[in-house]
């Protein structure tokens, strides 16, 4: 089966219709719809319809409003480009798709910093043609590319998944989906505490599913609580307990009602709501749970019972109105499945260094990425003068000497080095260097200083909680880094830092 959905993973044969991808800003925006054109037959099938648009939401809208004014704005959008109205379209049968790509990207810090905070441009080691020049796949393309296997079991739905994991189900994409608004889910047993506390499942939306198979959602709990709540059987998990991967999907009476509902919302711009706790678990769960559950988010119990109330008003009044299909449940990725997050360093880096693992997952990403069953090292549109690599993976690297060890280099430039379990991205550097272990580099260009930027991580580092610090080796905080960034012209910046690189002796001499 897994197997099987690789060889689904093929955007002439699966791939959704209508493709809106949300970015944080303009530049992006501009970005993204020239990059996707470019890669369709590759990563978006022939014929589909791309949309991009940017969140012009003071403070970020949340996921689930986000969602919601994604589609609004990409409606608007495709009146204009396309001149078709993409409701009606999925009224019709269309498969339509969003994929958010909003945030700076601080977990994966300095990496995005390469990539102007545009986090889902991160590169992967497969090739495309764009433009007819080998590229690396980017991270987003990847998960469009990926997530086409469900275009036939989403027809006439609305699917919104995140730009930066990338899943292999374990069951058959095609299903028929009963429910109004189906999530996908990984069902295990109930973990222990340890195990709980090992995996992490605190960090993870969790879903409950009783012996009928009707789910509830909780939105990040931690174990003593989780327990508590089953013990006073206000929960079931006679059905299994879901680790949620957050995607959803929703028909289309659903999908109108939503826009309907949150329309105030919509017009006014002026709130943040997330998918989990202010759409799933107030239709779910019971108004005392959702409470206490609130209010440990910080939620007075007076606002918490409001929207619980409201929502289920919504929920009574819809399926009044529609009432031969169930509202929400679950679509299983299986036992045997595969889910890769790529929103940290370590992330990023371990899942790459899996590529080289003689091992089932090792063969399943090989397979994803289309490279050869070869596992010693791979090295993919590189040129490398002399050395040693081992265990590494080396992507779009021009190096007159390179010796490494259990590495991760993507589109760099070297002239002699030397390293072992590091992570380099988008280097420049003339000079003979012999760097420390765990390091990780990652550079930049700032056009309006004229300045080369070589930015440094420790590559466990948690960057999210080192924003405003000033680590070693760098001249300033991650934090002022990505301001400048933001004041630079992202296309512009790149462009110029390629001409750099390609001017330098290294780069000619190989080339």
């Amino acid at each position: 089966m897994l197997k099987d959905n690789i060889r689904k993973m093929n955007p002439s044969k699966n791939g959704m219709d209508i493709v809106i991808v949300s970015v944080p800003n303009i530049e992006q925006e501009l970005f993204w719809e020239k990059r996707l054109d470019a890669s369709k037959g590759q990563v978006i099938k022939d014929g589909a319809l791309v949309i991009v648009v940017h969140e012009d939401w003071a403070g970020g809208a949340g996921n689930g409003l986000g969602s919601l004014y994604a589609y609004q704005k990409a409606r608007e959008k495709a009146f204009v480009k396309y001149k078709i109205d993409i409701f009606q379209k999925q009224r019709e049968g269309y498969s339509i798709a969003l994929y958010h790509t909003a945030g700076e990207g601080r977990r994966l810090y300095p990496i995005t910093a390469s990539e102007y905070g545009n986090k889902c441009a991160v590169k992967l080691p497969s090739l495309i043609k764009i433009d007819g020049q080998d590229e690396p796949i980017t991270l987003l393309e990847a998960v469009i590319k990926q997530t086409g296997i469900y275009s036939n079991a989403r027809r006439g739905r609305f699917s919104v998944f995140w730009a930066d994991q990338l899943f292999l189900p374990a069951t058959p994409p095609e299903y028929t989906s009963k429910h109004h608004a189906d999530i996908l889910v990984k069902l295990i047993p109930m973990p222990t505490e340890e195990e709980w506390n090992q995996k992490e499942l605190n960090k993870y939306g969790i879903i409950t599913v009783n012996k009928e198979g009707d789910p509830q959602k909780i939105d990040k709990i931690d174990y003593t609580h989780i327990k508590k709540l089953i013990s006073e059987g206000t929960v079931s998990i006679a059905g299994g307990v879901g680790i949620s991967l957050g995607s959803f999907s929703l028909s289309t009476p659903f999908t109108f009602a939503l826009m309907q509902e949150f329309q105030p919302e919509l017009i006014q711009r002026n709130s943040k709501m997330d998918s989990d706790p202010h759409f799933w678990m107030p239709l779910t769960l019971t108004q005392k749970n959702y409470i206490d559950l609130m209010v440990k988010k910080g939620i007075s119990a007076e606002d918490a019972k409001n929207h619980h109330l409201r929502m289920q008003y919504f929920k009574n009044h819809f399926l009044n109105k529609y009432p031969d299909t169930l509202l929400f449940g679950v679509v299983d990725i299986g036992v045997g499945s595969f889910w890769w997050d790529f929103g940290t360093i370590d992330s990023y880096f371990n899942n790459l260094l899996k590529l080289i693992q003689n091992s089932v997952e090792g063969y399943l990403l090989r397979e994803i990425f289309g490279l050869d069953q070869n596992f010693d090292r791979i090295v993919l549109n590189s040129n490398i003068g002399r050395g040693t690599i081992t265990s590494s993976v080396v992507v779009g690297t021009v190096a007159e000497e390179m010796n490494i060890d259990h590495c991760v280099v993507i589109d760099s430039n070297f002239k002699d080095m030397q390293a072992s379990h590091s992570l380099f991205y988008d280097v420049l550097e003339e000079d003979n260097l012999a760097f420390q272990e765990n390091t990780v580099r990652a550079d930049t260009y700032l056009a309006k200083e004229d300045a080369h930027l070589k930015i440094y991580a420790e590559r466990t580092q948690d960057s999210k909680k080192l924003w405003t610090t000033k680590l070693p080796n760098n001249s300033e905080s991650y934090e002022s880094i990505a301001a400048k960034l933001k004041t630079e012209d992202c296309l512009k910046g790149e462009e110029t830092f390629k001409k750099k690189l390609k001017n330098t002796p290294i780069y000619q001499d190989k080339a």
